[in-house]
């Protein structure tokens, strides 16, 4: 059985998945926390390492990189491929709960729980201040129809609400499935939507897609974000986020404490710690997966590689 050092080691939720044998670490892989080791052969990764070329260079002896999620561009599969390193990721471990995740945020807007919290910290048990919105017949935009997206677009349908979704590639067959639901071009879904949904990957194309222009159509708007944080200009939205009804962010650009103070004390942004994807059923297929894919590699076999 492989030995596998594996970081970002949560003891509470990761101990009863983690093998003898393996070498757990309680801090994320990245150029300031890597130490040079000729033993390391295989390691597995969270959502906060950095895998850089410096820290390739100090696991001379490197063969396998496992990701514990489905992103992979925290790692330089440059790097990696140059030298002879193969890496893994978990395609899918639970959309469906990222997506819930996405829609709680949505609902704190919608049903305006900032106000209801407020109105009961004086002391007050009633409901006049409280703007509440209905979501049936209003316009959800998802961008990015994935496996994440689809789980939203079903939410969305769900509570009888118009979807409409942008993706570089369009499903026919998903569309003709979902009758609520339409493609549309991108520039559409900024005009209609009245709630937009981050769930694309991250690429060199649509790094900032949430610029300073599209933040300024998106006036008394709702934007939830949980795919990665540099899909938005955060500087811009800093800059002009009251003028949206809210903002519910689960992931940052920076995602240290200093990233996350810039957002703080803000009435209508609602952050949660990149935890959309986490819940009980997901913590046990992520580890499960990620032994499978070390073991399938182990053998010769290729499970999920990307390089």
């Amino acid at each position: 059985m492989p030995v596998v050092h594996h970081f970002e080691y949560q003891a509470q939720s990761d101990a009863p998945h983690v093998r003898t044998g393996e070498i757990v670490h309680d801090f994320p892989l990245t150029p300031e926390t890597a130490e040079y080791d000729e033993t390391v052969e295989y390691i597995s990764i969270f959502i906060r390492s950095h895998v850089t070329a410096s820290v390739l260079d100090r696991y001379p002896r490197l063969r396998c990189i496992a990701i514990r999620s489905s992103g992979y561009d925290h790692v330089d599969l440059a790097a990696c491929t140059g030298r002879g390193i193969a890496v893994c990721h978990i395609p899918s471990y639970g959309p469906h709960v990222i997506a819930a995740h996405a829609f709680m945020m949505i609902l704190f807007f919608v049903r305006d729980m900032l106000g209801a919290r407020k109105a009961v910290d004086r002391g007050k048990f009633c409901d006049e201040d409280m703007q509440c919105l209905d979501l049936a017949g209003r316009t959800l935009g998802v961008i990015g129809i994935g496996r994440i997206g689809r789980e939203v677009v079903r939410l969305g349908s769900a509570y009888d609400m118009r979807v409409v979704g942008y993706d570089i590639r369009e499903d026919a067959t998903f569309a003709e499935e979902s009758p609520k639901f339409s493609y549309v071009d991108l520039d559409t879904l900024f005009q209609k939507s009245d709630i937009i949904v981050l769930a694309c990957s991250l690429t060199e194309y649509n790094h900032h897609m949430i610029d300073a222009s599209r933040i300024r159509q998106m006036r008394g708007k709702i934007l939830i974000n949980v795919a990665r944080g540099e899909l938005i200009d955060e500087a811009a939205l800093l800059s002009q986020h009251t003028n949206l009804r809210g903002v519910g962010l689960d992931v940052l650009t920076d995602e240290s404490d200093e990233g996350l103070s810039r957002f703080t004390g803000k009435d209508n942004i609602l952050i949660t710690p990149h935890a959309a994807h986490r819940a009980d059923t997901t913590i046990v297929t992520r580890w499960r997966e990620t032994h499978a894919n070390i073991d399938a590699f182990s053998r010769g076999e290729s499970r999920n590689q990307v390089v």
